[in-house]
């Protein structure tokens, strides 16, 4: 996420989205060369297939083999210890 993306983040965040929201925040979507949805306006995209997947618990942690990266320009969102911060 760029920094001025704090809104879309914590929408991610929820464990249920809100297609209202969606809109207002003007959440957009392109496909990968495979197909994977992917979202528009990122610092950085990446595109992975399953290579394997593990049962961890109550969580299944999926290992991803990159097919393709986008890199845009921009400064970068950053979350640590519970809040957002900037870079400097």
């Amino acid at each position: 996420m760029k920094e001025h993306q704090q809104a879309i983040s914590e929408f991610f965040a929820q464990p249920g989205q809100n297609e209202d929201i969606e809109d207002r925040l003007n959440i957009r979507f392109c496909n990968s060369p495979s197909g994977v949805p992917l979202l528009q306006d990122t610092l950085a995209r990446l595109s992975c297939k399953v290579a394997a997947s593990y049962q961890a618990g109550d969580h299944t942690i999926f290992l991803g083999e990159v097919e393709s990266v986008d890199i845009s320009e921009g400064r970068p969102l950053l979350f640590f210890r519970g809040r957002y911060s900037q870079i400097g």
